[in-house]
């Protein structure tokens, strides 16, 4: 289970439109190619994934651990301003 969800992609699944018997087009074959290789990406970068099917769309829902962030946004010197925050001096 995933503890909160950061990112969610969302797309139509190929099969859904598909009648019996029929082959996806190539764009679709190669589109899912892609999704393959980037879930595998995903993956390998320890990251949580979770896909659901509703309809004819699919919710891949995407997160991380939170100290994992953390270190990201320092790699990345990411700094926030603190509007309207008030320091008590001790």
């Amino acid at each position: 289970m995933l503890a909160s969800t950061r990112y969610v992609l969302v797309y139509d699944d190929p099969a859904y439109d598909l009648e019996k018997g029929q082959e996806p087009t190539g764009i679709q074959t190669k589109m899912e190619n892609l999704r393959r290789r980037f879930m595998v990406a995903i993956r390998k970068e320890t990251l949580s994934v979770m896909e659901e099917r509703v309809g004819k769309h699919i919710f891949v829902k995407v997160s991380c651990p939170l100290e994992r962030e953390y270190k990201e946004a320092e790699n990345m010197r990411v700094e926030l301003p603190l509007y309207g925050v008030r320091l008590i001096e001790y």
